[in-house]
């Protein structure tokens, strides 16, 4: 129930990680579950929920920015 409630309610997060020594810094939180994750060449961070109805946006310096929501139906 946690996962669905996460599409919901945004409970998931994102990690920096350095490679270096491993030290963790908390880049963003209360994203709807950033499962795909991939990063323009300016530095946002774009991420989907599980049921593909979520996109998240994630700018350079963390501030999360409104969902974008997509409807499948719509798509085509």
């Amino acid at each position: 129930m946690r996962g669905l409630a996460g599409n919901l309610v945004g409970l998931a997060g994102l990690l920096r990680i350095d490679p270096n020594n491993g030290q963790r810094k908390t880049l963003a939180t209360g994203l709807a579950m950033a499962n795909g994750v991939v990063r323009a060449t300016d530095g946002t961070i774009f991420a989907s929920n599980d049921c593909g109805t979520h996109i998240d946006h994630v700018d350079p310096d963390g501030r999360v920015r409104d969902p974008a929501r997509a409807c499948a139906a719509e798509a085509y």
